[in-house]
């Protein structure tokens, strides 16, 4: 058996099939209908198996010739990949891009930028990293992330920074829970020190981070949002948690909003930035990414202005 197929012989096989019969296989392939032919019958010699029942009237493909189809157009479409891939490399569009987010972030605005990103960029890998408060930065600066979506404002001048979106905050805790009782009332600063207060912390920090809003002198320390969120529905403490996290939850009246009173109010308004380093701006692709995450978390533009950001530290 002669093994040397060719991808011209694939090709010429998809479009016999496409088409209906070598003739208009022929005419879509600007191809006398002999060389059709040929290249047919050099690849059933290469298989060793026959492909089409010439039988009758038009040519019908054997079972054989249905598996051998298939596999073929899987070939081609690599192929094309590979050709789109190798045109996107030479003309400077990335093979990957790396994004970190913070957890905060709204994962509906991150799954249409993805799509997009998907649509316009199709040969370039995305990978992302969700993590909390300085870690995002922290990829940003060793290069394990070419772009970031932050909250941190321990951000130095050796990265670009452009505001994105802003998330609220809210102070919540489980309904039938002594903290909801009051609610919405503001509650005074001393009702929180016998409570269980769930703070977010960072992954593998080695020194603890500063404390800001935590009111409680018990804390737990958990690492991800959605643990902080599955411990506080479960009455086990208090905790900030962002408003798109907990809207079902507050409309159910499964978790209350509650209000310290050294904050003024149960939601605080947290800004998010995005950014880069200066001296390694990201590619085609990044770059358009970073844009379209500022695109889909434009904010209205009679938006009030948020507080600036505190300095890195865990939230209470």
């Amino acid at each position: 058996m002669n093994t040397a197929m060719t991808l011209d012989q694939l090709m010429v096989l998809a479009a016999v099939v496409d088409h209906g019969s070598f003739s208009a296989a022929g005419r879509a392939l600007r191809r006398a209908q002999s060389g059709v032919s040929y290249a047919i019958a050099g690849l059933e010699d290469a298989l060793g198996v026959s492909l089409f029942d010439r039988t009758g009237h038009r040519p019908r493909l054997t079972e054989a010739g249905a598996a051998v189809v298939a596999e073929a157009r899987a070939v081609l479409s690599r192929v094309d990949r590979l050709e789109g891939t190798a045109r996107s490399l030479a003309a400077g569009v990335e093979a990957e891009v790396t994004l970190a987010i913070d957890a905060m972030f709204p994962l509906a605005a991150l799954a249409e930028v993805s799509a997009a990103f998907r649509d316009r960029w199709p040969t370039t890998t995305l990978r992302v990293y969700t993590e909390a408060l300085g870690a995002v930065v922290a990829r940003v600066v060793d290069g394990s992330a070419r772009i970031g979506v932050t909250a941190d404002a321990g951000v130095g001048p050796e990265l670009d920074r452009e505001p994105v979106a802003e998330v609220d905050l809210i102070a919540v805790v489980a309904a039938g829970q002594a903290l909801a009782e009051g609610a919405p009332e503001p509650l005074r600063d001393d009702a929180f020190a016998d409570e269980v207060q769930i703070v977010l912390t960072e992954r593998g920090s080695g020194a603890p981070t500063g404390d800001v809003n935590v009111l409680s002198a018990c804390t737990w320390r958990v690492a991800e949002l959605a643990t902080k969120h599955a411990l506080i529905r479960a009455g086990l403490g208090w905790g900030t948690l962002p408003g798109h996290l907990v809207a079902e939850d507050l409309a159910r009246g499964t978790l209350v909003a509650i209000a310290p009173a050294s904050w003024g109010r149960a939601a605080r308004r947290v800004p998010l930035s995005s950014v880069v380093r200066v001296d390694r701006p990201p590619g085609p692709a990044g770059a358009w990414l970073r844009d379209a995450l500022h695109r889909v978390c434009a904010l209205p533009a009679d938006a009030p202005a948020a507080a600036p950001p505190e300095e890195p530290a865990e939230r209470g």
